[in-house]
Order: structure tokens, then sequence, then C-alpha cells
């Protein structure tokens, strides 16, 4: 889903104001179709309110995921603690 924004200027007003300034037509008018392409390219990427909104539900959804994943981390890590401490404590029963 990708919506463009297209910014648009009175190309006739600004090639207008080009000559005024002693440009020749041919000079003004390329002037207006360049900046005219310029403007489009630039707000091709914009991002609009639909990208947000999909780029925030993947941020939860991966958000999501490493919750679990942590907590699946901290139990192995808490098994591994006890375990340990298990055999610690027969070692010492045995040494003792």
């Amino acid at each position: 889903m990708e919506h463009t924004v297209n910014i648009r200027f009175d190309k006739l007003r600004f090639v207008k104001k080009l000559q005024e300034a002693n440009q020749s037509p041919e000079m003004a008018e390329a002037f207006a179709d360049a900046l005219d392409e310029a403007l489009e390219q630039s707000q091709s990427q914009l991002a609009t309110k639909a990208d947000l909104k999909e780029l925030k539900s993947e941020i939860k959804n991966d958000m999501s995921q490493l919750e679990v994943r942590l907590t699946a981390s901290m139990y192995k890590m808490a098994g591994f603690i006890l375990a340990g401490v298990g055999v610690l404590m027969g070692l010492m029963k045995f040494i003792n």
C-alpha cells in the first residue's frame, strides 16, 4: 500500500517570474520542469500515516516476540543456576 504525496506549484507563474528576471522563455520553462520533477521525486519517498501504522504494528510484534524469547532465556538461566547450586551442594555433602 504505497501512497505518494505530490506537491505542485504554478509553473506558469514561475516561468513568468523568471522571464521578468530576464530569463529566456525556453530557459524559464526548463527550470520550471526541472523544479517540478525534483519536487515530485523528493516527495515520493515520504512516509504516510499508513506506513507508520504498519511500522508500529511490526514493532509491537517484534517486541512481543523478543519478550517471549527473553522470558524463555531467563527460565533457562534460572534452571542452570538451580542445577549448578544442586551440584555444588551435592559435592559439598560428599566432601564433608
